[in-house]
């Protein structure tokens, strides 16, 4: 009972150190949160051994949980690894350990196709010209939604400065 008070004031210690030490450092509200969560859980996990005793070892196995168990995403991971850093550079003052200095792989996702069954089931459904247009351009170029509607709007940008370049023209 007596140990587990003791380290849930050193505890305390560290997590009060570490949220200075970001206001210090002017991190956003946000940042803040997101490492304050994931130092408690550090420290959770750690419960046993003292912080700053930590091995390579356990910060491994730490990771392995978050990632195995615990199901973080790729960015999740990166702010665990960040905040646990963080806590040795700035609290502890130590260098980091050798088992934070990793480089995480970003994982790739293949788009979904859709197929010509679906595509042809869109054109039909779709009954408006200018968007029937828009999609059959779409779909037959293998484009990317993003470039023909970039490519829509920058063309009406340009002929509404046309008709109005004429309008002006025409009242001179």
């Amino acid at each position: 009972m007596k140990q587990s008070k003791i380290f849930y004031t050193k505890r305390q210690d560290i997590i009060d150190k570490f949220n200075k030490q970001l206001s210090i450092e002017n991190y956003s509200n946000q940042t803040i949160k997101n490492y304050l969560s994931a130092l408690k859980l550090f420290l959770d996990w750690i419960e046993n051994s003292k912080a700053k005793k930590v091995t390579d070892n356990d910060i491994q196995n730490y990771l392995f949980y978050c990632e195995e168990h615990r199901k973080y995403a790729f960015s999740t991971m990166k702010q665990v690894i960040a905040a646990i850093s963080f806590l040795y550079l700035k609290v502890f003052y130590k260098p980091v350990p050798k088992a934070l200095e990793i480089k995480l792989r970003k994982p790739t996702h293949l788009p979904t196709v859709l197929s010509v069954k679906d595509i042809n089931k869109i054109l039909d459904v779709t009954k408006d010209l200018k968007h029937k247009t828009n999609l059959m351009l779409i779909y037959s170029g293998g484009l990317r939604l993003s470039g023909p509607l970039n490519a829509a709007y920058t063309l009406l940008c340009a002929v509404n400065i046309i008709s109005h370049q004429s309008i002006e023209f025409f009242f001179i």
